[in-house]
């Protein structure tokens, strides 16, 4: 369901408050007792601490989700999960669990493991880290079924192993490992999952550099050859090719990739909507100002003075010359 209104905090009392929330028509009280704290809400819940532990409010009950005398950890609201951290009863000072609630029960996804760390989550995959096998991390992720492991650190440096994570969209996790041999202390190959399988991204003996992911693209600048890549579905598609000309990624919007790099002459607006297009084409600068609402705007000179353009995403079927200054 779709929880109406604002919500948030009113009524404090001292360094405490109570929840309250405001559904369009009225207020609805979900603590009254002077010792709570709003923790975030989306458009399904309402979490929210009282008295130690934390609930959840769906728009009907409270659920509450933690109950133990130790510290908790909220981490977000993504899709149906919310996500905290726990520190393990008994156990070692600062020794967390980590905590899901998938919109139908809650899930502990580690156990008295150590070197635990969350990582990020989206509407599908939680991601965190764990030396299970007290051999380096793992990456592991959860998909509101089963636990994953994606990659091992084996900390022999002979074989490959997990050495970083990147990035997380409702389709693609994204992360690096080392891959032999020793000749470069920077061969770190980007990998991805798309929920099915992994996909080696990169493979060279320079540092690449993750750039963003999206539910459609993974971009990331190669190391190798220093230009801008991206993953579409099964597809890797190189953007550019410029030689040593480094070009600047500004970042991914609906389902388009935009940068700005050097066509020969000077810096152009480029876009990816599945056919790369050059919206830009002059020998002046033009100069990128944002890309919101289905749109990418910016300024240029139309040889008498500066002008405001802007060009619709996923729609650009005939672009028109800029003029030749």
């Amino acid at each position: 369901m779709t929880l109406p209104g604002k919500m948030g905090t009113v009524g404090f009392f001292g360094s405490s408050s109570d929840v309250q929330i405001y559904d369009g028509t009225r207020v609805i009280t979900l603590t009254n007792n002077g010792d709570s704290y709003y923790e975030g809400s989306s458009e399904k819940y309402i979490v929210y601490e009282d008295s130690g532990e934390f609930y959840l409010y769906d728009g009907s009950r409270s659920l509450r989700l933690t109950n133990n005398d130790e510290i908790d950890f909220f981490e977000g609201i993504f899709g149906n999960y919310v996500v905290w951290q726990a520190e393990a009863a008994g156990g070692a000072d600062e020794q967390y669990e980590l905590f899901v609630y998938n919109g139908t029960t809650i899930v502990q996804l580690t156990n008295r493991e150590t070197s635990l760390a969350y990582e990020a989550a989206s509407n599908r995959y939680v991601v965190f880290t764990n030396d299970r096998d007290d051999d380096g991390l793992e990456l592991y992720i959860y998909n509101g079924n089963q636990t994953i492991q994606l990659a091992d650190d084996n900390n022999d440096f002979q074989s490959i192993g997990y050495s970083g994570f990147q990035g997380v969209s409702n389709r693609y996790v994204v992360w690096k490992n080392f891959v032999p041999p020793l000749s470069s202390d920077d061969n770190n190959e980007l990998y991805a999952y798309n929920g099915t399988s992994t996909i080696r991204l990169t493979n060279n003996l320079s540092e690449d550099t993750f750039q963003g992911v999206s539910d459609r693209y993974v971009v990331w600048t190669d190391g190798g050859d220093g230009q801008l890549h991206l993953l579409d579905g099964s597809r890797i598609v190189q953007l550019t090719n410029n030689g040593t000309v480094s070009d600047t990624y500004i970042g991914i919007f609906d389902n388009s990739v935009v940068w700005t790099g050097n066509d020969g002459v000077d810096e152009e607006i480029f876009v990816y909507d599945g056919i790369r297009r050059q919206l830009t084409n002059n020998r002046i600068l033009d100069t990128y100002l944002a890309a919101d609402n289905g749109y990418v705007v910016w300024q240029s000179n139309d040889g008498v003075d500066n002008e405001l353009y802007a060009y619709k995403l996923d729609a650009l079927p005939n672009l028109p010359t800029m003029p030749t200054i």
